[in-house]
C-alpha cells in the first residue's frame, strides 16, 4: 500500500500534509501485516454497542467500565492481569463482570478463563455475552433493573 503523495510533503506549515501522513500510519497499523487488508475487529463493535447501550439503561445506581486491553493488545499498566473481562457493572455494592465475544466461534482464551475462575471464586458472577440481549438477559439474571429494553 502506498502512503498518500500529501504524507511526503516535509512543508512543516502545512497542517493538512500532517493530518494526512497521521490518519495514513493509524490506517497502516489497523492493516495485517501478512495481507494487507484491514483487520475485522467484531469484538471491538460490539463492546461500542454494549457500552452504549448500558450507558442509557443502566439505572442510577449502577455504573459501567470498559477495562483496558481488549482486541489483543498488550497491556503494560501495572496491576493489570491478563484476562480481565471487558465490562465491569458496578451495582450496590456488588461487582458483575462480561466477556463478550463475536460470533459463535469465538472461544475464550485460557487466561480469560482462569481469570474467570478466579472472579467466581471471589463470588463476582462473569457472563459470555455475544449480543446485547445475551447482556439484557444477564442483567436481568443478576437483578439489575433496565430502564430501556431491546426491540426486534
Amino acid at each position: 500500500m502506498k502512503p498518500p503523495a500529501s504524507a511526503y510533503r516535509n512543508n512543516p506549515k502545512n497542517d493538512r500534509s500532517k493530518r494526512d501522513y497521521l490518519i495514513y500510519l493509524k490506517d497502516a497499523r489497523q492493516r495485517s501485516p501478512a495481507t494487507g487488508y484491514r483487520r475485522r475487529q467484531p469484538e471491538r463493535a460490539l463492546q461500542s454497542h454494549v457500552a452504549w447501550f448500558l450507558a442509557i439503561a443502566l439505572p442510577a445506581d449502577a455504573i459501567c467500565l470498559a477495562s483496558a486491553g481488549g482486541d489483543r493488545q498488550r497491556t503494560q499498566s501495572p496491576g493489570y492481569i491478563a484476562g480481565t473481562p471487558d465490562l465491569a457493572i458496578l451495582h450496590r455494592g456488588r461487582a458483575f463482570f462480561i466477556e463478550l465475544k463475536a460470533g459463535k466461534a469465538s472461544r475464550v482464551a485460557k487466561a480469560q478463563a482462569k481469570c474467570h475462575l478466579a472472579l467466581l471464586a471471589c463470588g463476582c458472577p462473569v457472563a459470555i455475552c455475544r449480543s446485547l440481549a445475551d447482556v439484557a438477559e444477564a442483567c436481568e439474571t443478576w437483578s439489575i433493573p433496565l430502564r430501556a429494553g431491546l426491540t426486534a
